[in-house]
């Protein structure tokens, strides 16, 4: 890691945000150094997206005052906030923050063309030197897709490479590898070094991700709550945390990466798949010829990289999208198969309140649940009924989205990418949630987190290119030589236990 040289680049005094009467972040203060990478981390809620944003928006309300060098706020009312003239931003979304309809080689020309007055030749082949710094090396087929042709991890280093377009010296980075799978987090986080050895650069990195931090940052602030409860450099942070929710956090940390292998008991097949391939209309098959077992009680967990054809298994499994070969011979009813989607916000009405989308489904049951006791269930009170998905935050969206498929009384539970996005202690609330339902519940677990699949999964079914690379129990997966992309996905623990252990 390299350290900075002593002057200060950002500065933030006493910042205090409001929504409302209600403050969601208190007093804030802090500052970076040149040439170093500062971290800020909290959990779901905790403020810390509220209060990068809350410093720009001082900015664009054109509050600040610009000289030279820097943007300079400074009132006896207000906080003073000192930013440098030459800054970039990377969204955490991808897909949202790039225009659809537009090339994403054409969007960064745009950008050197209005910022650096650059020729339109001058400035395609700097677009495409950009592309190749980033490591996106066939530049002509990035220069001319569309964000949808490209995987997660290309448009988040095309998000990078529009970053570096105007040679800043500031990068803040929201969220950069969240949804990403481990691999493709780790090799932006091992870019994002290189660039700063080359460019020059200080980091702003905003992230839920403590692991990724670990081997990144030169220092990391804790928010919680939206206070400023621990300032400490990486090191003494993972060993002699200053707060006790930081202290936890390494711990939680630490116990999820060393955790025992689920062993299942049961050898009871429930649902039986044979040679089950799905074809699109354009004649590219989302997957072909899987042939594997579901069994009853277990948490099988399904594994691989964007456009694996996984989430497409798991609406074939469910029975959302049919078959175009093979088949599937349950002993389940379909209508005791319940699937709980990636996206809670998106999933339900969110003009209806909490107590409008439950009782949307149970009133279709014939075994009808109590509302209070379902919310009890998933940790919930009976408090959020009235309230909308709007009103909650991820973990309680979650929650909400796992009550309303458990209202059907499923006996098997297909969870598509559940606590993607959410820090780690929620998405360990929800998977021990999950596992507190018994073997009764034979549950389909979706992810591109191999972590999360050791700690909950009994089996493991990795997917590659719509083929399968690996099945079976989880602990054969780590305990056994494999290649190709399993051998990625273990390396990719075995590297963040690696940094972990140092500690």
């Amino acid at each position: 890691m390299q350290h900075s040289d002593g002057q200060t680049i950002l500065e933030v005094q006493k910042l205090n945000t409001y929504f409302g009467e209600t403050q969601v972040v208190k007093d804030l203060s802090f500052a970076i150094q040149k040439g170093e990478t500062v971290a800020i981390i909290g959990e779901t809620g905790s403020g810390k997206s509220v209060a990068i944003s809350s410093i720009f928006n001082l900015l664009e309300a054109h509050i600040a005052k610009v000289s030279a060098e820097k943007l300079v706020y400074n009132d006896k009312k207000n906080p003073q906030i000192s930013l440098p003239k030459d800054i970039a931003i990377v969204f955490q979304n991808a897909q949202l923050s790039l225009n659809p309809v537009v090339k994403c080689g054409v969007q960064i020309k745009r950008i050197l063309r209005k910022q650096m007055s650059l020729s339109r030749v001058e400035a395609e082949q700097n677009t495409k030197e950009l592309f190749h710094k980033v490591e996106l090396n066939e530049t002509d087929r990035i220069y001319h897709s569309f964000p949808h042709q490209l995987s997660g991890g290309e448009l988040q280093r095309v998000m990078i490479a529009m970053g570096l377009a105007c040679h800043p010296e500031f990068l803040i980075l929201d969220e950069p590898t969240a949804s990403l799978d481990r691999i493709v987090q780790i090799k932006i986080i091992d870019l994002l070094k290189k660039l700063k050895a080359e460019e020059g650069l200080s980091i702003l990195l905003i992230t839920h991700d403590l692991a990724l931090v670990s081997d990144f940052a030169d220092r990391i602030l804790h928010i919680d709550k939206g206070a400023l409860i621990a300032n400490q450099d990486v090191d003494s942070f993972f060993t002699k945390s200053a707060h006790q929710v930081s202290q936890q956090l390494v711990e939680q940390l630490k116990d999820f990466y060393n955790g025992q292998f689920k062993v299942s008991g049961n050898s009871e097949d429930l649902m039986d798949i044979k040679e089950l391939s799905v074809q699109f209309r354009s004649g590219k098959y989302a997957f072909k010829d899987l042939s594997f077992c579901i069994k009853k009680g277990e948490n099988l967990g399904i594994i691989g990289e964007s456009g694996s054809g996984k989430t497409t298994l798991a609406k074939c499994l469910s029975g959302m999208i049919p078959p175009t070969e093979g088949r599937i011979s349950s002993k389940v009813n379909q209508r005791n198969i319940s699937y709980v989607f990636q996206d809670a916000y998106n999933s339900v009405d969110p003009d209806l309140s909490i107590k409008a989308i439950l009782h949307e489904v149970i009133r279709l049951q014939e075994k009808k649940r109590d509302i209070g006791e379902l919310l009890a269930s998933v940790n919930l009170s009976t408090d959020i009924l009235n309230r909308k998905i709007t009103e909650l935050s991820g973990g309680q969206r979650q929650r909400v989205n796992l009550a309303r498929s458990l209202a059907c009384n499923p006996s098997v539970l297909i969870c598509d990418e559940i606590t993607s996005g959410l820090d780690l202690k929620v998405q360990m609330e929800i998977i021990d949630l999950l596992s507190s339902k018994g073997d009764d519940l034979t549950i389909v677990f979706i992810s591109h987190d191999i972590s999360l699949v050791k700690y909950f999964c009994h089996r493991v079914l990795i997917m590659k290119n719509g083929g399968m690379e690996f099945l079976g129990e989880t602990k054969h997966l780590f305990e056994e030589n494999q290649e190709g992309y399993a051998k990625e996905l273990i390396n990719s623990i075995y590297k963040v236990k690696y940094f972990l252990n140092r500690y």
